[in-house]
């Protein structure tokens, strides 16, 4: 449930960004960080499973979202996004997956009482 919950995250996330300039200057890298945490956190919460499993697929949504919105950013000219957007999408992916496992070792420890 927190997998499809995330997809339709990332993708109503990347029609949005998707609106923006996101292939030059700073914003990709901002919004890049925002959404992989965007993503992630839904997937934390609505999923409840900090599992490795989740944050390759927080991960994976992560750079899909971003992906497209650079895509659609660019009006499927990709050739004319600079590498500031790549690297938002390169963010938004570790972003996501540093999160979720966060999340998992804040869990464990909080189960354990510490």
């Amino acid at each position: 449930m927190g997998v499809v919950v995330a997809a339709l995250v990332a993708a109503y996330g990347a029609l949005v960004l998707g609106e923006y300039e996101m292939a030059h200057g700073v914003t990709p890298l901002f919004s890049g960080a925002l959404f992989g945490l965007a993503v992630a956190e839904v997937l934390v919460v609505v999923g409840r499973s900090p599992a490795p499993a989740t944050a390759a697929a927080g991960g994976f949504l992560a750079f899909g979202g971003m992906t497209l919105a650079v895509v659609l950013s660019t009006s499927r000219e990709v050739r004319f996004a600079g590498p500031e957007a790549w690297i938002g999408v390169a963010i938004a992916t570790a972003v996501a997956w540093v999160w979720i496992r966060s999340a998992a070792r804040l869990g464990r420890r909080s189960r354990r009482g510490t």
